[in-house]
């Protein structure tokens, strides 16, 4: 009864959460802080057998949630939240509270409602997850804004993406499916994937980029793609602020995409207009025991991405709105500047306790002059 109660007294305040998990995990953290450092550093574009070493050498074992622990360190994956503060141009602090962002694309949006349970601002790409959130915490401010990508800023600069292309020319990328912290890699037969890439490559491409998920690197699939002749790129590591860039970046110097799955890479590639296609799609893994919307989603994914005449451009579009929020939805830096003070100023009104925020919400005039008036901005507020 009375561990019943200190737990639900921890759960309700940001400040006290946030402390005891930084406590608890503050070795783990301190590693991962320096090597965020040591891993921003290398350009897994040009030499991926760098990034190789670097694993080797710093990460001494592979944990299921190599990652910052602490209140919302979810949202430090790929670089995000750091890419949010520097569009705004406000500085980033690793150990600071910080609103909830949505890691990546679930389709179904289950796991990132458990994630969005409790916060005080919440952060998604497109306005349908901002509504599956909205049913589970009626409380928690939602803005949507659009493709995460658009924050990050390239990790070459545009006279060193000229160079690459006007070497590579026309180049075709690969996004093979890949593993996650915890699993085994994938039993999927890749070998008639591989042929169906290398045939589309020797047709009308000049370089076949294979982009790595970072703990893939050195799988079967992965070995047998650089056997034959691709050049193998990642995005780095989960924990690398950095990631985002580079996946913007090796987007960036392709013509066109081919996965063998669906994934948070496909909004990506839109929003960069890049054409992307799905080719030899993975079998769905029964083990997951995905949703049932997950697996519809999944099912029009693959048929309006796919190489033919089902491919539907039209759908596209819809899913790309559906999911990543469309281009429409992307914010300015200064929308994104309030998206920010809010959630500071809630935080601080509140004392760090989740169960204030319903009365400090409702201090409009307040956090209307807080936001700029910004009336857009207010509307996640309801």
């Amino acid at each position: 009864m009375i561990m019943n109660t200190i737990k639900k007294n921890i759960n309700k305040n940001v400040y006290l959460k946030n402390s005891i998990i930084r406590i608890l995990y503050y070795r783990l953290n301190k590693e991962v802080s320096k090597n965020m450092e040591i891993f921003k550093d290398v350009d897994s574009i040009d030499n991926i057998e760098r990034l190789t070493e670097a694993m080797n050498m710093h990460i001494k074992a592979k944990r299921k949630m190599y990652a910052i622990h602490g209140f919302g360190s979810e949202s430090l994956h790929y670089g995000q939240i750091q890419n949010l503060y520097k569009y705004a141009g406000l500085k980033f602090k690793n150990n600071s509270i910080m609103p909830m962002l949505d890691h990546g694309i679930t389709f179904d949006g289950e796991y990132s409602c458990k994630v969005f349970n409790q916060g005080f601002v919440g952060i998604c790409q497109g306005d349908d997850m901002r509504a599956k959130l909205r049913d589970v915490n009626k409380e928690l401010p939602l803005i949507d804004i659009g493709p995460f990508i658009h924050y990050a800023e390239n990790y070459y600069d545009e006279e060193k993406l000229t160079k690459i292309r006007n070497k590579n020319g026309k180049t075709l990328l690969v996004f093979p499916n890949h593993s996650w912290e915890g699993t085994k890699e994938s039993s999927y037969k890749y070998d008639e994937f591989i042929e169906s890439v290398f045939s589309i490559y020797r047709e009308s491409f000049d370089t076949l980029y294979v982009c790595a998920y970072w703990l893939d690197i050195q799988s079967d699939m992965i070995t047998k793609f650089k056997e034959r002749g691709a050049k193998i790129v990642s995005a780095g590591a989960r924990f690398d602020t950095m990631f985002l860039s580079r996946l913007k970046t090796i987007i960036s110097l392709s013509d066109a995409v081919i996965s063998n799955d669906i994934g948070t890479n496909i909004g990506y590639c839109m929003y960069l207009e890049k054409p992307f296609y799905i080719i030899n799609p993975v079998d769905e893994d029964p083990s997951l025991n995905r949703s049932n919307e997950f697996i519809n989603y999944r099912e029009k994914l693959i048929e309006a991405f796919s190489i033919g005449n089902k491919r539907n451009a039209l759908a596209q579009e819809k899913l790309y709105k559906i999911f990543w929020g469309g281009n429409e939805s992307i914010r300015t830096k200064a929308e994104i500047q309030d998206i920010i003070v809010l959630h500071d100023y809630l935080v601080k009104e509140c004392r760090g306790n989740i169960n204030k925020i319903k009365t400090v919400i409702m201090k409009r005039d307040k956090i209307l002059e807080l936001m700029n008036n910004s009336e857009i901005l207010y509307g996640a507020l309801k």
